[in-house]
């Protein structure tokens, strides 16, 4: 077995997991987006039932 560099290699999957941390992070980002704006459709249809519904 060769003499390896461990930093070098621990760098460069480093910089590899970064890449990949990042992407996962916007689509976890855009995909909270999505939720949040159907969640808050779903909120407009909620919200006036509970405001007209008559008091006990």
């Amino acid at each position: 077995m060769d003499v390896v560099d461990i930093e070098e290699v621990v760098k460069e999957s480093n910089k590899g997991e970064g890449e990949v941390m990042k992407n996962v992070r916007e689509q976890i980002a855009s995909r909270k987006v999505e939720q949040w704006k159907n969640w808050k459709k779903k909120l407009k249809h909620i919200v006036p039932l509970m405001v007209t519904r008559p008091s006990e």
